[in-house]
């Protein structure tokens, strides 16, 4: 999304001309792309976006960004008036009924300037709540990425947030583009396709070397698609950059954003490998798969598996669940798989309660890792293994109407729903019927829940009809 003025012209204007005009009028601005057919600039030490200039066959167009912050917003408002003393001519407000702009500074005032910014607090926020995953925006120097993590931090994950929050993570922001404008990164020339989709675009790196037990240097891991941990004496391990951050050390490294990431002090090799191992969870087949959530369709390259929680008896009370419902997109969640042999990275999984109380469904989602050994959380010391959790659903089974056992158990009977062990594998049918089940489901809550997140609470009653 972004706001633009059009200007209709025939002549054409040299980038300087737009610029020294800019600088007459006391503009200290920072170019990052001097030449048509866009130009890119903001000013100095306060832009985050910056604007655009881009020189189109029926003349020009002036482009912010949304999100933009008060610096972008208020330049914006300055070039388009430059462009009209250039062009002799009204701009054209792009909106529903294109409205000519004969006075910049009074059209695009103090008021509408918090205006987009309210505008772009309350379009990110649903963005994130639906998505329940970071969006990459281009800055003036570099990629920046808001997401659950840095809204959570920023108190700006509902829709009735502070506007002042908004300003200190957009300050904050930009001052992260403009520490980090001259800093070295691990992006790479390098792109890696590796689907078998011949016709896949390829897959944007960032890369940390290693050579000869030394770490090449650098001061951020900056936004890619996939990074690289590239060992030139030994291996080379590949993750999705969503990944990164669960295997990096509070020690060494520290969030710039909701992915890239600053280095505190200088990475030892050791360290180095002990990232390498713990990547190893995180790998997955094909890079370029994006892996769906139940109720969101079938994908028969992802198996499904039952998690069986029984409060009484678990480390995980009620009212844990019940904590973790507004947390769902922060919160590091992981649970035992005895069929973990079975199991990898992207399969599906939903929770169901069993035991006393209202039981049924009360968790969906996908694992986050491939299975790992650790301590037995009934502390009896049983050889347990686990894997990490990304829900995209999370019901409170005492106020929310959930898909009951009973439910479960006329819609699938040939797996018991009561109890058993936790993590077992449902058949191909088996788990095509329980999506249908589940789309059905979380179609009726569509008002109600962050993208297809359950709140669990004063919810209506399902019609499975």
């Amino acid at each position: 999304m972004s706001i633009c003025v059009n200007f209709l012209s025939t002549d054409r204007f040299e980038p300087n001309q737009i610029f020294d005009e800019l600088m007459k009028r006391g503009e200290a601005i920072m170019i990052t792309s001097n030449s048509f057919p866009c130009l890119k600039f903001g000013t100095i030490n306060q832009a985050l976006r910056g604007i655009e200039i881009n020189q189109e066959e029926y003349g020009y167009e002036i482009r912010v960004c949304s999100f933009a912050n008060r610096s972008d917003l208020r330049l914006f408002s300055i070039v388009v008036d430059v462009m009209m003393s250039l062009t002799n001519k009204a701009g054209i407000y792009e909106n529903d009924e294109e409205q000519p702009i004969t006075n910049p500074k009074e059209f695009f005032n103090d008021k509408w300037i918090q205006e987009q910014i309210e505008s772009s607090l309350r379009v990110t926020s649903a963005l994130i709540r639906f998505k329940g995953k970071p969006i990459i925006m281009t800055g003036l120097f570099f990629p920046f990425c808001v997401g659950p993590r840095l809204a959570r931090d920023f108190n700006i994950i509902r829709f009735n947030s502070d506007i002042k929050n908004m300003y200190s993570l957009q300050d904050y922001l930009s001052g992260v583009q403009w520490t980090y404008a001259n800093k070295e990164n691990t992006s790479s020339r390098l792109e890696l396709n590796d689907s078998d989709d011949e016709n896949a675009r390829p897959l944007s790196l960032s890369i940390i070397y290693a050579k000869g037990g030394n770490i090449k240097p650098f001061d951020y891991v900056s936004y890619a698609e996939v990074v690289g941990l590239m060992d030139l004496d030994n291996e080379i391990v590949l993750i999705k950059m969503e990944d990164f951050w669960k295997i990096v050390s509070q020690e060494y490294f520290a969030f710039l954003d909701d992915y890239q990431l600053s280095l505190k002090k200088p990475l030892p090799y050791s360290n180095f490998l002990d990232m390498q191992n713990k990547a190893k969870l995180f790998q997955v087949e094909d890079l370029s798969q994006s892996f769906t959530h139940p109720g969101n369709g079938y994908d028969e390259r992802q198996k499904t598996f039952v998690l069986m929680w029984n409060p009484e008896i678990s480390s995980i009370t009620l009212a844990d669940h019940n904590k973790s419902i507004p947390n769902i997109m922060t919160e590091y969640y992981n649970w035992s798989v005895w069929e973990h042999k079975k199991a990898k990275k992207g399969d599906r999984f939903v929770m169901v309660r069993c035991g006393e109380g209202k039981t049924g469904i009360v968790m969906t989602g996908i694992f986050d890792s491939d299975p790992y050994q650790a301590t037995d959380w009934s502390g009896k010391g049983r050889k347990v293994f686990y894997m990490d959790l990304e829900p995209n659903f999370i019901a409170n089974p005492e106020k929310a109407d959930i898909i009951t056992t009973a439910e479960l158990q006329e819609a699938i009977p040939t797996f018991n729903w009561t109890g058993g062990h936790s993590g077992r594998l449902l058949s191909e049918e088996q788990a095509k019927s329980l999506e249908v089940l589940l789309s059905k489901y979380l179609r009726q809550f569509a008002n109600n829940v962050d993208g297809v997140t359950l709140n669990g609470f004063d919810l209506p009653q399902k019609n499975m009809d």
